[in-house]
Protein backbone atom coordinates (compact mmCIF):
# COMPACT_ATOMS: atom_id res chain seq x y z
CA UNK A 1 0.00 0.00 0.00
CA UNK A 2 1.23 3.26 -0.75
CA UNK A 3 2.05 6.36 1.57
CA UNK A 4 -1.02 7.96 0.20
CA UNK A 5 -3.61 5.61 1.12
CA UNK A 6 -1.83 5.18 4.51
CA UNK A 7 -1.80 8.87 4.74
CA UNK A 8 -5.79 8.74 3.94
CA UNK A 9 -6.42 5.37 5.93
CA UNK A 10 -4.82 7.10 8.93
CA UNK A 11 -6.79 10.37 8.91
CA UNK A 12 -10.36 8.75 8.41
CA UNK A 13 -9.70 6.68 11.19
CA UNK A 14 -8.60 9.65 13.26
CA UNK A 15 -11.68 11.96 12.16
CA UNK A 16 -14.37 8.84 13.32
CA UNK A 17 -13.03 9.35 16.83
CA UNK A 18 -11.83 12.52 17.36
CA UNK A 19 -14.89 14.84 14.94
CA UNK A 20 -18.42 15.81 16.39
CA UNK A 21 -19.92 15.16 13.40
CA UNK A 22 -18.77 11.74 13.46
CA UNK A 23 -19.33 11.10 16.86
CA UNK A 24 -22.18 8.70 15.66
CA UNK A 25 -19.67 6.03 14.72
CA UNK A 26 -17.61 5.64 18.42
CA UNK A 27 -21.40 5.69 19.87
CA UNK A 28 -22.32 2.71 18.48
CA UNK A 29 -19.11 0.84 18.50
CA UNK A 30 -18.35 1.49 22.37
CA UNK A 31 -22.31 1.11 23.62
CA UNK A 32 -23.72 -1.06 21.61
CA UNK A 33 -20.52 -3.54 20.57
CA UNK A 34 -18.91 -5.58 23.22
CA UNK A 35 -15.62 -5.21 24.00
CA UNK A 36 -12.94 -7.09 21.54
CA UNK A 37 -15.88 -7.33 18.93
CA UNK A 38 -14.48 -7.10 15.39
CA UNK A 39 -16.59 -4.97 13.01
CA UNK A 40 -16.42 -3.50 9.79
CA UNK A 41 -16.31 0.00 9.84
CA UNK A 42 -18.27 0.56 6.43
CA UNK A 43 -20.77 -1.58 7.78
CA UNK A 44 -21.34 -0.43 11.47
CA UNK A 45 -21.33 3.67 9.71
CA UNK A 46 -24.33 2.13 7.73
CA UNK A 47 -25.66 0.85 10.65
CA UNK A 48 -25.05 4.46 12.04
CA UNK A 49 -26.67 6.80 9.19
CA UNK A 50 -23.59 7.89 7.91
CA UNK A 51 -21.99 8.27 4.39
CA UNK A 52 -19.51 5.59 4.15
CA UNK A 53 -17.81 7.08 1.39
CA UNK A 54 -15.35 4.50 -0.43
CA UNK A 55 -14.11 3.28 2.79
CA UNK A 56 -12.55 0.19 2.52
CA UNK A 57 -14.61 -3.39 3.18
CA UNK A 58 -12.06 -4.42 4.85
CA UNK A 59 -11.21 -1.92 7.64
CA UNK A 60 -12.19 -3.19 10.82
CA UNK A 61 -12.77 -1.57 14.43
CA UNK A 62 -12.78 -2.81 17.77
CA UNK A 63 -12.78 -1.51 21.29
CA UNK A 64 -11.10 -2.48 24.64
CA UNK A 65 -10.53 -1.75 27.67
CA UNK A 66 -8.31 0.94 28.74
CA UNK A 67 -5.34 -0.95 29.88
CA UNK A 68 -4.36 1.04 32.40
CA UNK A 69 -7.21 0.48 34.25
CA UNK A 70 -9.36 3.74 33.74
CA UNK A 71 -13.00 2.63 33.50
CA UNK A 72 -14.14 5.81 31.85
CA UNK A 73 -12.24 4.86 28.92
CA UNK A 74 -11.89 2.66 25.96
CA UNK A 75 -9.04 2.01 23.33
CA UNK A 76 -10.49 1.73 19.62
CA UNK A 77 -8.82 -0.20 17.45
CA UNK A 78 -8.46 -0.26 13.65
CA UNK A 79 -7.09 -2.78 11.13
CA UNK A 80 -6.95 -3.16 7.66
CA UNK A 81 -6.80 -6.70 6.34
CA UNK A 82 -5.13 -6.11 3.04
CA UNK A 83 -2.47 -3.72 4.21
CA UNK A 84 -2.64 -5.43 8.24
CA UNK A 85 -2.20 -1.91 9.01
CA UNK A 86 -3.02 -1.09 12.34
CA UNK A 87 -4.14 2.17 14.41
CA UNK A 88 -5.33 2.74 18.15
CA UNK A 89 -7.42 5.46 19.72
CA UNK A 90 -7.94 6.48 23.29
CA UNK A 91 -12.06 7.39 23.84
CA UNK A 92 -13.35 8.77 26.80
CA UNK A 93 -16.55 6.25 27.18
CA UNK A 94 -17.85 7.81 29.52
CA UNK A 95 -19.09 11.12 28.10
CA UNK A 96 -20.89 9.00 25.64
CA UNK A 97 -22.32 6.74 28.28
CA UNK A 98 -23.71 10.08 29.97
CA UNK A 99 -24.91 11.88 27.00
CA UNK A 100 -26.60 8.68 26.08
CA UNK A 101 -28.21 8.19 30.06
CA UNK A 102 -28.91 12.36 29.39
CA UNK A 103 -31.21 11.71 26.41
CA UNK A 104 -32.81 8.69 27.70
CA UNK A 105 -34.08 10.58 30.65
CA UNK A 106 -35.54 13.02 29.01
Amino acid sequence: MEDEELTRLNNICADLVSLKRWEVFPHHLLIEKRAGEWVRVQELCLQAGLDSGDLKPDLFAAWLSDPAGDEEYAVVLFYDEESMWTMAARYNRQRLLEKAAHRTAR
